[in-house]
């Protein structure tokens, strides 16, 4: 019951209306036209090799669709990359991203810019998608 009421309070003190994640199965997602949309603009986002921001209210499913999203791309098109620590810097973030790609980070910047222009071309006809999700669920 305690353990209960401080979730309740701890979600309350994010914007939350109730905890937002929980030990429940994951099943299928409810389709709706919002979540089509995002789909459909996340798709549209990874072929143009472009960028995207998914913004909603805190519980909503973001980082659910995005990670379906995500586990979801052709395999021989695309190279997903899903990072989850959004209170990495930039020099952070880099470092993470050249480890999911195979590469030991350096701790100069300029050897690891040189590390991440080595790994894109090791994926050849690859796209890198890269999932920045700052919910820390995982």
């Amino acid at each position: 019951m305690i353990a209960e009421r401080s979730l309740a309070q701890a979600a309350h003190a994010w914007g939350a209306h109730g905890v937002p994640f929980s030990d429940q199965p994951k099943g299928e997602l409810f389709g709706t036209a919002s979540l089509q949309r995002a789909m459909t603009l996340l798709t549209q986002s990874a072929a143009l090799r472009s960028l995207m921001l998914l913004s909603g209210e805190n519980g909503v499913g973001k980082s659910a669709v995005a990670g379906r999203w995500l586990r979801a791309l052709e395999p021989k098109t695309y190279f997903p990359v899903c990072i989850t620590q959004g209170s990495l810097t930039g020099i952070g973030l880099l470092g993470l991203f050249l480890q999911k790609l195979g590469k030991a980070p350096r701790h100069q910047h300029g050897a690891n810019l040189k590390l991440l222009e080595e790994a894109f071309g090791e994926l050849g006809r690859l796209v890198p998608v890269l999932l920045l999700d700052e919910a820390q669920n995982y």
